[in-house]
């Protein structure tokens, strides 16, 4: 099979666009399914991407193939046709051989294109294979991200569940205490009543008490002076006597 340049433009096209259409086609369907967050459509969603990435390998690959054969095939052409050159050569005076040295230029320069263009499609290739390894990647980061924001939305679910529940049992709990507070205060306020009417009935006990030990010491002062006055007397009519 031999392919001229307008062939392999066509070639050339045919697969950039098939890849374009079907990459961006499969590129907005996966973009549709994820943000459907349905894990079976992106699971047949990233099948039928991986199978129409395959199938266009397989294309690229047999066209490569194809072009390979043609440039076999010219290169054979080639050969055959130097070795008449050659055999012509001695035959043909010096314009003849000029003529073959330029035919023989222009066919080696027909294989330098077709061995570039060969090139070139193999880095076509090497790009796909790139493009498909950056979308798995990209995929499988959404993918991760998406699972990532589910266990998220999951574990702020539970944390808000276990936080009303921390709320009611506190609500629980201040209720009760607010209950016992009362009750407490209403004892506290009997027993304050209590000591109240108990402190005044022992503030009399007591002033009875202190005024009548008040009573006793001044009764005891009164001895003493009495006691005092009897031995100054007692002094004094001593002194006299032993005068």
């Amino acid at each position: 099979m031999n392919y001229d340049d307008d062939e392999f433009k066509q070639i050339k096209f045919g697969v950039k666009f098939s890849s374009m259409q079907r990459h961006s086609s499969m590129i907005d369907l996966l973009h549709q399914m994820i943000n459907a967050e349905s894990s079976g459509a992106i699971q047949i969603a990233w099948t039928v991407f991986l199978k129409e990435l395959e199938e266009e390998m397989k294309d690229s690959k047999q066209r490569i193939r194809d072009l390979e054969r043609s440039v076999k095939q010219k290169s054979r052409q080639l050969d055959e046709n130097a070795y008449a050159f050659e055999e012509l050569q001695s035959q043909l005076n010096d314009e003849s051989d000029k003529m073959i040295v330029q035919e023989r230029a222009k066919f080696t320069k027909i294989i330098s294109e077709l061995k570039s263009r060969l090139e070139d499609k193999e880095k076509e290739v090497e790009e796909l294979m790139e493009f498909k390894q950056d979308i798995v990647d990209r995929f499988n980061a959404m993918f991760r991200q998406k699972k990532r924001s589910k266990i998220k939305k999951a574990e702020l679910l539970k944390q808000q569940e276990d936080m009303l529940q921390e709320i009611e049992l506190q609500k629980e709990v201040i209720d009760h205490l607010k209950k016992a507070l009362n009750e407490s205060k209403d004892e506290l306020d009997k027993e304050r009543i209590d000591y109240y009417k108990k402190g005044i009935e022992k503030g009399r006990e007591m002033a009875y008490h202190e005024e009548i030990g008040v009573l006793k010491q001044l009764e005891i002062l009164k001895n003493i002076q009495l006691i005092l006055e009897m031995d100054l007397k007692q002094q004094k009519k001593e002194i006299f006597e032993d005068d």
